[in-house]
């Protein structure tokens, strides 16, 4: 189902950056699957998805109980792992003393605010190899939540004072290059200032649910509410020859039928949306 729906918010992606996002997600989810479980998930995956990846198991069993038998496999199947798997088996291998860690690492005092944010220990460096992949992981994220949030806020949100700025300008991933690599013209408070407000975005439509929800009941209810449908009813000529219950009840399945299909979802959009704009105001 995630992958489903990985590949609904990816739609209209370029292709080999979907399909990096899709193996991404497989080979992370395998990751946590024994080994020689592995092979029966991944056929078990393909029948859902005829093009997923599978890989060809290669048979690396050594061919005697002895450690250089045991490094020997693990060289001979080195060339079928995916690049991040080597990287990680690598680090793995690293962490248990085989080779000496030689990731370059950032000396110097780190930033106060990073510090704070994971508790770091001021005096040590930290690894460069593994803050490049950390960061990996979490733009990744970023991206697809951006994605997500926005293409959800065009729904609830069309006619809403917030607006997502689609100019080249406004393209956090494209800007995040460009500082990066010593770009004079984009700045971090530029970058700041469009991921605050996918992050404002995200938090309006997330807290608008509940409260949402009740606003789009609370109008339903006194727009139906049984005292007020009566008093329609009596006023409305159309139902005078009509008894008191019957004009109530025709009056009733009249008003539902202007409601029904489009019309009762944009009302429940805009209930929502209006909801998560009280909540951005007041961020």
């Amino acid at each position: 189902m995630k992958l489903r729906m990985m590949q609904a918010e990816l739609g209209e992606d370029e292709p080999e950056h979907r399909k990096g996002f899709l193996d991404e997600e497989v080979q992370r989810a395998l990751k946590g699957i024994v080994t020689e479980k592995r092979p029966r998930y991944i056929l078990a995956l393909a029948e859902h998805f005829p093009t997923g990846f599978i890989t060809k198991p290669v048979d690396a069993t050594p061919a005697e109980n002895t450690p250089e038998a045991m490094v020997e496999a693990l060289v001979r199947i080195a060339g079928n792992l995916p690049p991040a798997d080597r990287a990680e088996f690598g680090l793995r291998l690293q962490d248990a003393g085989y080779m000496a860690h030689n990731s370059p690492s950032m000396e110097g005092e780190l930033p106060e605010e990073l510090q704070k944010t994971l508790r770091l220990d001021g005096a040590k460096g930290i690894n460069i190899e593994r803050l490049y992949r950390v960061f990996q992981v979490l733009i990744d994220c970023y991206f697809i939540v951006e994605k997500v949030s926005w293409g959800t806020w065009e729904q609830i949100g069309k006619n809403s004072f917030v607006k997502h700025d689609k100019r080249a300008v406004a393209d956090v991933r494209k800007l995040v290059g460009q500082y990066l690599q010593n770009e004079d013209e984009v700045s971090h408070e530029q970058i700041k200032q469009l991921v605050e407000k996918t992050r404002m975005v995200m938090a309006g439509i997330f807290t608008s649910v509940p409260a949402g929800v009740d606003a789009f009941l609370e109008r339903f209810y006194s727009e139906f509410a049984p005292a007020k449908i009566e008093a329609l009813a009596k006023s409305d000529k159309g139902f005078k020859l009509m008894s008191g219950d019957a004009q109530a009840w025709k009056k009733y399945e009249q008003m539902m039928s202007d409601q029904m299909g489009q019309i009762f979802r944009e009302k429940f959009f805009s209930a929502l949306a209006q909801t998560a704009e009280e909540n951005m105001r007041h961020k």
